[in-house]
């Protein structure tokens, strides 16, 4: 059997094809081997029900996921995989761009973004992936992600600079103060998957003009920085996987249009067009 994975820094979904064909999907908590420790993704994989009596069965993994680039992380990736599924003779890790670049490649070359808890760009020409410009996570980069949000409004809650009834609003579904906000920034667990969990609130105040600039900033940092690298960004279409894409396209189409950008597919969910992929194709990766 193979276990496919697909993860961010907050969720990571699984597909675990069946020997009879079928799927179980299943989700458990996101794993980057750069930022989270081991035993957190091991409990939550043991904690899996549905998962348990076909764990010694599983022979393939196919990881995809943040924080994979390079071999330190791939190498502790393995070994925490190994931990649970002993009789996996085969476990590849790929980066959250390669599935990205593999979920919505559709036959042309083409510019595939990530914009979810992080984000990264690649270009794609269907067998070779080109990276422009470095991810630099969310405390150098990440611009146009949920963390880059997350930490704008914050910043903003923080220095009393949002409208009065989004300020109101915020204390009134929160109730965090500075110390509270300050502790999970700089000393919680997973403070990148803190930072991206207010993009509700931003969703449910984003017809204030202040909450528009907002996005239409950090969206068009992501294009110019991220994308317009490429000399082909006005040439391919420009897809993007995500849950931070999947809900912002308005604003996401809008700045692109205005940077002459040609907007393609917009994905919430990459794994949904990872399991139905020839396994071939990754190996060829």
């Amino acid at each position: 059997m193979v276990l496919i994975a697909d993860s961010g820094s907050t969720k990571c979904d699984w597909v675990l094809k069946l020997s009879d064909g079928e799927f179980l999907e299943f989700n458990t908590i996101g794993y980057n081997p750069l930022f989270h420790p081991e035993k957190q993704i091991i409990e939550a994989l043991e904690s899996q029900e549905k998962l348990r009596k076909h764990k010694e069965g599983i022979e393939e993994i196919y990881f995809f996921g943040a924080g994979n680039s390079t071999p330190k992380a791939k190498s502790k990736l393995i070994l925490v995989l190994k931990k649970v599924f002993p009789n996996a003779g085969i476990i590849e890790p790929y980066t959250d761009v390669h599935g990205a670049a593999l979920a919505t490649y559709d036959g042309r070359d083409c510019i595939s973004c990530i914009l979810g808890t992080g984000a990264n760009a690649i270009f794609f020409d269907g067998q070779k992936i080109l990276s422009g410009k470095p991810a630099l996570g969310y405390i150098l980069g990440d611009e146009g992600s949920g963390a880059y949000f997350g930490k704008k409004l914050l910043a903003a809650y923080l220095n009393k600079l949002l409208p009065d009834h989004i300020q109101e609003d915020f204390f009134n579904q929160y109730g965090l103060m500075k110390k509270d906000i300050i502790e999970r920034v700089y000393r919680g667990e997973r403070p990148n998957a803190f930072l991206a969990s207010f993009m509700p609130f931003i969703s449910k105040h984003r017809e204030d003009e202040s909450i528009q600039k907002m996005l239409q900033k950090g969206f068009r940092s992501f294009l110019l920085i991220q994308v317009m690298c490429y000399e082909q960004f006005r040439k391919v279409p420009v897809h993007f996987v995500g849950s931070v894409a999947h809900y912002f396209q308005d604003e996401i189409n809008q700045e692109a249009n205005r940077l002459g950008i040609q907007t393609g597919q917009f994905i919430q969910r990459p794994i949904n067009q990872l399991k139905l992929l020839n396994l071939q194709y990754f190996k060829s990766l």
